[in-house]
């Protein structure tokens, strides 16, 4: 599903989600983790999401795992980070 939307053109360059049923308390603070990291950086999206990415996998390894965080790309071709 994430190579579809992100294949399927326009301005949209990555897209991120939990592949578990995820706990509403454990998922928040982990949004919270993720945008406060992202709008940190500076830079192009890809970038960002990038740093972001091996950030959150330096902090909180464990957390990403069980809640099941995926990040898909597109830069001229579909790559997942995570």
């Amino acid at each position: 599903m994430l190579k579809s939307l992100l294949s399927a053109g326009g301005a949209l360059r990555w897209v991120a989600g939990f592949e578990n049923e995820v706990d509403f308390i454990e998922s928040s603070a982990f949004d919270w983790l993720f945008w406060n990291a992202y709008n940190e950086i500076e830079g192009t999206a890809l970038e960002r999401i990038n740093v972001t990415v091996g950030k959150l996998g330096r902090d909180v390894p464990g957390l990403m795992t069980k809640l099941g965080f995926h990040v898909g790309v597109w830069d001229g071709g579909f790559k997942l980070l995570v």
